[in-house]
């Protein structure tokens, strides 16, 4: 055992604890603020190569993704190993074990001794005083019988382990957690700063320029460095006093050698591991979910330029359309009654005052059919809801979900925060609904009967024009000895009149124009106000309040909803026994009763109703809904790349087929469907992502042809092979081509008439596409009924290799057609259920959970609407238009769906039902081409189609006529269940 002194172990502890931990934790700090320093000097970088209008855009992304990086590579192993070297290095430094002779203030009792200790201490005394009386007395006997000297009183001492105690008393994380606190603390530090930067210049406070914030960021980074360096320093000489007077203790009664094992040492290190990784961990979280806000607060401020952008565009187009068509003309018309006033109080002739009659009369005529252009045009409301629907789009894309965190304690050591995701989207559009677009609505400012009033004040001073003037110029050619009113003071106080009328109608143009200007104004700052309350203040409160303000039902329920709830859990549970016994019961009963011929006939439809009765409903259910909503489910236009939902297998299949044939297999390529399905749209969408280095030749077959003639018309013009009279031409012509190319033929379903002699062009094009396979990449799009009647006839699939459907979405795909474009109106919705599905268990045990009711009725909706539709997703977007009861300001009612048999259609004659049948089969007919379908006069195909078309069966366009999209899946129904149209 060595001996080392106090003062001599305080020196060495003193160099130890400076030398060794302190410069390596030093090196870490330098480490971590390097870290944060290429932070800063990256934002520098940022401001260097983007103007200020790019850099939240397209400069901060690089910022938090190098922020980001540097949070997800930080390890926290990396300091554990680093402080745990430095504590082994240290305590190597001394001696593992020493001994020192206890001090006196070992065995006085302290105030802060416990009563263990304090008895302790009682017992060393006692004991030292017993051994010293005994050295004392048997050092004097021994004298008498010997002349040796006795030793010398030996004081009492105490072991330290040295390398144990150092180890347990410099794994105190307690410690160790102010130094890292302060450090993870400048993490936090600079992305809130970056935040609050991004936040003044989204509410125009004059953010500082980003030179000047990096240079304030980096004098921050400086003095925080030197103040931790400080606190380090601190913190060693509290260690070094702490221990200086611990160790006194170790090896007395206060403090046993056995509290300094290896076990506890270990226990000790393992804890401060812990530890270190649970504060590291909150930290890390607390700072990826600010960085994560930070990033939805830069994406809400692209947001918020694009509609200031679209904002300040509409201002000023709105703006000079008010100056040039209501402020200009009425200025040009003040300054012309001015003139004429000044004219007349010069005393002009009679034929003077007529000619600036007449142009006063004309001017006030030109005003007349500008404005009343703007009004039967609406072209005002036309703008705003043009602003409204570009704005709703903007909204649209931003980030479906965001995340809110409210009762914020960044103080704390580490911080603490709760959170919760939003659906920021739809809050966004609502937001943007009620404080933008409801400033601006039609309704409000009335836009139409504001430019009618216009009108009204204009044709009222053309009046006052005509019969003033005309009274004042009837006055002058009066006889000279009758008693008559000046003419001249006639005119010039009805020109001050309308002077006066006019300066009116100038302060309204201009009011209204400050009230709209103002509108958009305040609308702008109330939308940006309220979301960054919401997104960066984490205002909880501002959340409860809209969905307060938005919620369409009451979420509490009455205890009879919640007895009812449990009720049928309870039940579910209670019956389940019941279920399976009474399914086979049903199954055996229900076998019987059909070998007996007691069926029940199954009720397909929930309503009955003309035609007549249910297109006006449809027509009324559509012209009823708010503008967005009709340009979002507009199922005639052509589908927006936003909205539009991929085939997938459909998509693979093509995808392989071009493949095959680039790799020179003789493949080709057809689309099947029925009518609206989406085979043009995809035919358009394949074309512009997988055909673009390809030479694509489109034709469309719009009208139905059958002779091959009429087949080698369409093609030799589309083809460039004018000098051809046959197909078999066309094939030698292409065979003789070196390059290669792709034809995308729509409608082959048009290519024959179901006539006898009505199949030439349709083998014709068979026979065209399997001898030019090599050359050309066929890709062709039929009706589904047409494709199979065709295979059956000339079996058309065999000269087709890929062959893919478009009309069978599934629930989901048909759930993501409708919500996809419902989404983008910001409107909430509320399923309702059918008397049904209220009795039903499933149902009731969720009555009392709102949201998950809600799912339960979407669900089935849309497996129900996929059922009806069958796959085709502009079939489902009718059916979705008439599910809607009812909608008000927020919310869309969706009710039960409904089968409507509509009586008229039952009604109908077989020559009527084949009739139409064969534009299931061809889609547009003319009456020619009925004519020779049905064997039919001209007179009587025509009168045949005027009846169905009066019904409102067909619709007509270019003297083609089709079925009506509206009527299309009854119709099928009918057909099918009459067994005439097939489909497996």
């Amino acid at each position: 055992m060595l001996r080392l002194d106090r003062q001599t172990f305080r020196e060495e502890l003193d160099k130890g604890l400076r030398e060794i931990l302190l410069t390596k934790v030093q090196d870490y700090l330098d480490q971590r603020f390097e870290t944060y320093r290429q932070q800063v000097r990256y934002l520098s970088a940022v401001d260097r190569k983007y103007d200020d209008s790019k850099i939240i855009k397209e400069g901060l992304p690089g910022v938090f993704s190098s922020i980001q990086d540097s949070l997800s590579k930080e390890d926290q192993t990396k300091f554990v190993e680093l402080y745990f070297s430095a504590v082994d290095q240290l305590a190597e430094q001394f001696p593992e074990n020493i001994s020192w002779t206890q001090q006196e203030n070992r065995f006085l009792i302290q105030d802060e001794d416990s009563m263990l200790v304090t008895v302790g201490k009682g017992g060393k005394r006692l004991g030292r005083s017993v051994a010293r009386t005994w050295h004392k007395a048997f050092k004097g006997v021994g004298g008498l019988f010997s002349s040796k000297k006795n030793g010398q009183w030996q004081p009492w001492t105490q072991e330290i382990p040295v390398h144990q105690f150092i180890r347990l008393h410099l794994l105190d994380f307690k410690e160790v957690e102010k130094w890292l606190y302060a450090i993870e603390r400048m993490q936090l530090t600079l992305i809130t700063d970056i935040e609050e930067l991004i936040v003044d210049k989204c509410r125009g406070n004059g953010a500082a320029k980003l030179s000047d914030f990096a240079e304030s960021l980096e004098n921050t980074l400086n003095a925080k460095q030197s103040l931790i360096e400080q606190q380090l320093s601190a913190a060693i000489n509290d260690m070094e006093s702490e221990m200086d007077q611990e160790i006194n203790k170790v090896g007395t009664i206060e403090r046993r050698n056995a509290y300094y094992s290896d076990e506890r040492v270990v226990r000790r290190k393992e804890r401060f591991q812990q530890k270190l990784k649970q504060s590291r961990d909150q930290w890390l979280q607390v700072n990826n979910l600010l960085l994560e806000r930070a990033m939805d607060v830069a994406h809400f401020s692209n947001l918020q330029a694009d509609i200031r952008t679209q904002a300040d565009e509409f201002r000023d187009d709105f703006q000079a359309l008010f100056q040039s068509k209501l402020e200009q003309p009425f200025d040009k018309l003040a300054e012309l009654l001015e003139s004429s006033i000044q004219k007349v109080g010069q005393g002009n002739s009679t034929h003077e005052v007529k000619q600036f009659k007449d142009e006063l009369a004309d001017f006030v005529t030109q005003l007349v059919e500008p404005l009343q252009t703007l009004r039967d045009k609406e072209v005002f409301t036309n703008k705003v809801e043009h602003l409204f629907e570009d704005m709703l789009l903007s909204a649209g894309q931003i980030q479906q979900q965001a995340l809110l965190l409210y009762d914020k304690k960044l103080d704390e050591n580490p911080p603490e925060l709760n959170q919760r995701q939003i659906e920021w989207r739809q809050v966004t559009i609502r937001v943007l609904r009620e404080q933008f677009i409801s400033t601006l609505d039609p309704e409000e400012h009335q836009y139409q009967d504001f430019l009618s009033g216009i009108l009204e004040e204009i044709l009222e001073i053309n009046n006052i024009i005509e019969v003033n003037l005309e009274s004042a110029l009837a006055a002058g050619d009066e006889e000279a000895d009758q008693e008559v009113e000046d003419p001249a003071k006639i005119a010039r106080e009805a020109l001050e009149r309308i002077a006066a009328k006019v300066e009116e109608l100038q302060n309204q143009i201009r009011d209204k124009w400050k009230g709209i200007d103002q509108a958009i104004t305040e609308g702008e700052e109330g939308f940006s106000t309220m979301l960054l309350s919401l997104l960066h203040d984490g205002d909880l409160k501002q959340l409860q309040m809209l969905n307060a303000k938005y919620k369409v039902e009451e979420t509490t329920k009455s205890w009879k909803t919640v007895v009812d709830s449990r009720w049928a859990r309870v039940q579910d549970q209670l019956m389940l026994w019941w279920r399976f016994a009474g399914k086979k019961g049903k199954q055996l009963v229900s076998g019987i009763r059909e070998f007996a011929g007691f069926t029940e006939p199954k009720i397909e439809e929930t309503k009955r109703a003309d035609i007549s009765t249910y297109l006006s409903e449809t027509d009324q259910k559509m012209k009823s809904l708010p503008y967005i909503y009709r340009r979002l489910f507009d199922f005639h236009a052509v589908a927006d790349e936003r909205f539009y939902v991929p085939f997938s297998e459909t998509a693979t299949t093509f995808k392989r087929a071009c493949e095959q044939w680039q790799s020179s297999f003789p493949a080709s390529f057809a689309v099947v469907g029925e009518k609206g399905s989406g085979k043009s749209t995809f035919l358009n969408r394949m074309e512009a992502t997988e055909l673009t280095d390809q030479s694509v030749i489109t034709l469309s077959l719009d009208h139905s042809i059958w002779l091959e003639e009429q087949l080698v018309e369409d093609f030799a013009r589309k083809l460039d092979t004018p000098d051809v009279h046959s197909i078999q031409d066309i094939i030698e012509e292409i065979q003789q081509r070196s390059d290669h190319a792709v034809v995308v033929l729509e409608g082959i379903q048009n290519c024959f008439v179901r006539n006898m002699n009505g199949y030439e062009a349709i083998e014709k094009l068979c026979y065209l596409i399997s001898e030019t396979r090599e050359q050309i990449f066929w890709v062709v799009s039929c009706s589904r009924y047409a494709w199979r009647f065709l295979d059956k006839t000339v079996q058309v699939s065999e000269y087709f290799s890929h062959i893919a459907t478009s009309d069978r979405l599934e629930a989901d795909q048909i759930k993501s057609v409708i919500m996809n474009r419902h989404r983008a109106s910001g409107y909430f919705l509320q399923f309702e259920a059918d008397t049904d599905t209220q009795k039903s268990r499933n149902y009731r045990k969720l009555k009392d959970q709102e949201l998950e009711a809600q799912e339960y009725l979407q669900k089935n909706y849309f497996e129900e609407l996929t059922k009806l539709a069958e796959g085709n997703a502009s079939v489902a977007m009718i059916f979705w238009i008439r599910s809607i009861r009812d909608f008000d300001d927020t919310c869309f009612y969706i009710q039960p769906l409904e089968v409507t048999t509509l009586e008229m259609i039952e009604e109908l004659s077989p020559e009527v039902l084949f009739t139409l049948a064969a534009f299931v089969l061809h889609d547009t007919l003319s009456d020619n081409d009925l004519a020779k379908i049905m064997n039919l006069r001209l007179e009587e195909s025509r009168l045949l189609l005027n009846r169905l078309h009066s019904r409102g069966l067909l619709v007509v366009s270019n003297g083609t006529y089709e079925i009506n999209h509206l009527m299309y899946r009854q119709i099928i129904h009918v057909l099918k269940d009459r067994n005439i149209i097939h489909l497996v």
